[in-house]
């Protein structure tokens, strides 16, 4: 055991290849799965049953581009090695369909709801993954895009730029994806004097991120709402970030609208992520 972590060796093919490797072990039942991340800090989780070896639950995701149009492609082989594995049981076939994407919560409650209904007699072990949630400091600045028609006194249409800086405390959910930070933070921009008075140009977002933490380029998408303006502004964040050992640099391009409907600010920013724990 490693840091509340069970580890087994497993002998898998990577590339053709036989290779021996620990993996994290999540449960041990009639049906049990296990998990590996590769250098890229990508995912990876396997099964095995009774004489059947351990074999890959395959899943991807990648953008595809046709004629001008883009969405999201979605490998789920994994359904398929699950539903061969508990062709006994046809109970779980419904879990399968709703098993978008696997992970660590939703394979140990899949295996254990298997385990149960095929075997009631002898109960089997998982393997509790005890990891404390991952903070991290993000310090940004760039350029708000205020729209003229909103913020000028003289009625001028265009944009009214400003330079920004401010931060953000990021808090890993854990439970429910490692991928997923809430965020509280700061968002400062200069003042000018021809300016409505009225106008608060200083933020506080409450936000939702999604990071990921391979290592290298990835996008990163956020959702946030402004407690000074009493949750009514609200942004939408978009970017990429090039994720290093403790640190990451990012870009983000994101649109500031009020009430969902009104929008008054485009901004730009560039910024550090530290890992802080």
């Amino acid at each position: 055991m490693i840091d509340g972590k069970y580890y087994v060796s497993k002998e898998i093919v990577i590339d053709n290849k036989p290779t021996l490797l620990f993996m994290e072990y999540l449960i041990n039942g009639k049906l049990s799965f296990y998990f590996r991340q590769d250098n890229n800090k990508v995912n990876h989780y396997y099964a095995s049953k009774d004489s059947v070896g351990i074999t890959e639950l395959e899943y991807s995701k990648q953008t595809v581009d046709h004629d001008g149009k883009s969405w999201e492609d979605e490998n789920r082989k994994f359904q398929g090695l699950l539903s061969y594995l508990t062709y006994d049981c046809r109970n779980v076939s419904g879990d399968i369909r709703k098993m978008n994407e696997p992970d660590h919560k939703k394979l140990i409650k899949f295996g254990l709801r298997y385990h149960n209904l095929i075997c009631s007699d002898k109960s089997c072990i998982v393997f509790e993954r005890k990891i404390p949630p991952k903070i991290k400091l993000e310090v940004l600045g760039g350029i708000d895009n205020y729209f003229m028609s909103i913020i000028s006194t003289n009625g001028s249409k265009g944009f009214y730029s400003l330079p920004s800086l401010g931060f953000n405390l990021l808090f890993q959910q854990s439970e429910n994806s490692e991928r997923i930070y809430l965020g509280l933070g700061m968002v400062v921009a200069n003042t000018k004097h021809d300016l409505k008075e009225d106008l608060v140009l200083w933020r506080i977002p409450l936000s939702i991120n999604y990071l990921d933490s391979k290592m290298g380029f990835s996008p990163t998408f956020s959702y946030a709402v402004d407690l000074n303006r009493f949750c009514l502004s609200q942004a939408l964040r978009t970017g990429v970030k090039y994720q290093l050992k403790t640190c990451s640099l990012n870009l983000n391009a994101a649109l500031h609208t009020m009430v969902f409907v009104l929008p008054y600010c485009a901004a730009v920013t560039t910024g550090v992520t530290f890992d802080l724990r």
